[in-house]
C-alpha cells in the first residue's frame, strides 16, 4: 500500500519532477513551459510550487505531481508511483489499522459461516429424526425444533450485530 507520507513528499517536488521532463522558466512565483500534452508555440503551462499543482491554460488539463507523471508517461496511478520511486513499503498507521480491521472482519465472517453451517446441519439431522417418528408426535417435535432454530438464529444475529 502506498503511504501518504511518500505521496506528499513526491507532490512537494513538483517543480523538480516536471522540470526533469519539460524545460521550465521561472516568472515571478510560477514556473512556465510549453504544454507537453498538445502542440503550442507559446508557454501556457504553469507550475505552482506553493500550490503543488500544474495547469495548462490552453488545453485546460491540470493536476498534481502524480497526475502529471501519469499523463506524461501514459500510465495508471501505480505506474506513476513506481516511476516516482514510491514503493509503498512504509504504510501509514491508518492503512495498517484498516488492513487489520479488514482481516479481522473476514476472519469473523468465516467463523460465523461455520457456525451457521453447523446449525443448519443440526437442523437437517433433527428434521430427519422427526420425519421418522409417528405422525402424532411430529407436531410437538417440529415445535421443539422451531424453538431451537429461533434460539440459534437469535444468537447468530446478536453476534453479527457486534
Amino acid at each position: 500500500m502506498i503511504s501518504q507520507t511518500e505521496l506528499e513528499a513526491a507532490k512537494s517536488r513538483i517543480v523538480q519532477i516536471v522540470g526533469d521532463r519539460v524545460p521550465l522558466k521561472k516568472r515571478g512565483a510560477t514556473w512556465w513551459a510549453r504544454c507537453p500534452f498538445h502542440n503550442e508555440h507559446t508557454p501556457s503551462f504553469a507550475v505552482s510550487e506553493t500550490k503543488q499543482r500544474w495547469k495548462c491554460f490552453s488545453c485546460g488539463k491540470s493536476g498534481d505531481t502524480l497526475d502529471f507523471v501519469r499523463m506524461f508517461h501514459q500510465t495508471d496511478f501505480r505506474g506513476a508511483a513506481a516511476i516516482l520511486g514510491i514503493t509503498g513499503d512504509d504504510p501509514s498507521p491508518q492503512a495498517v489499522e484498516q488492513e487489520e480491521a479488514r482481516k479481522e472482519a473476514k476472519k469473523r465472517r468465516v467463523e460465523l459461516k461455520a457456525e451457521w453451517e453447523q446449525l443448519a446441519a443440526g437442523l437437517r439431522y433433527i428434521g430427519r429424526l422427526i420425519n421418522q417418528t409417528e405422525p402424532l408426535e411430529r407436531e410437538s417435535h417440529w415445535f421443539t425444533a422451531e424453538l431451537m432454530l429461533n434460539e440459534g438464529l437469535d444468537e447468530l444475529e446478536a453476534e453479527l450485530r457486534k
